[in-house]
């Protein structure tokens, strides 16, 4: 009896191949599970890089016609028109709030800006912390309230008008 020449493979090469198969395709998917985590993370800092821009448009073209009146240091900000008194409850001020909270983004601060007794709130900028206005002689500071500390997220540099209180 002759003996036949072997065909196939045997049971045991079989499970060392998909044994061997298995350990590639894992070190794979723990590969792209670590790619696509660090891409996530990369896209939100891009998403969190242009927070303050809009915000700090809006102030600079703002602070050419008005001037910061009221309380500084607080989630408000109101500027008045120097020809009325200079007073908080202009009816043509404009106002600041940082209060309002979206979900769908997780649940970031939203700066809205109100013109005076409008009831048109517009949506300026997002962020990921409660943020505060102060101002001074000259400038005008964002400061988000990070878990970490206080960051500057925006110095508005302007040059008002004058009062004429």
């Amino acid at each position: 009896m002759r003996l036949r020449d072997q065909r196939g493979q045997t049971l045991i090469e079989l499970l060392i191949g998909i044994a061997v198969t298995g350990l590639v395709l894992a070190a794979l998917g723990g590969l792209l599970y670590t790619v696509s985590d660090r891409f996530a993370g990369w896209g939100n800092r891009l998403n969190n890089a242009t927070d303050g821009f809009d915000l700090a448009a809006a102030l600079q073209s703002d602070s050419h016609r008005y001037v910061p009146c009221g309380p500084s240091g607080g989630s408000e900000l109101t500027l008045c028109r120097t020809t009325n008194g200079c007073s908080a409850t202009d009816p043509l001020a404009v106002h600041y709030s940082s209060q309002g909270t979206i979900i769908d983004q997780g649940a970031r601060v939203v700066v809205t800006r109100t013109v005076g007794a409008d009831s048109t709130i517009t949506r300026v900028a997002t962020f990921d912390a409660p943020v505060t206005f102060t101002f001074g002689a000259g400038a005008i500071q964002v400061l988000e309230h990070k878990t970490s500390g206080v960051v500057p997220e925006a110095i508005i540099y302007y040059s008002g008008p004058v009062p004429k209180c």
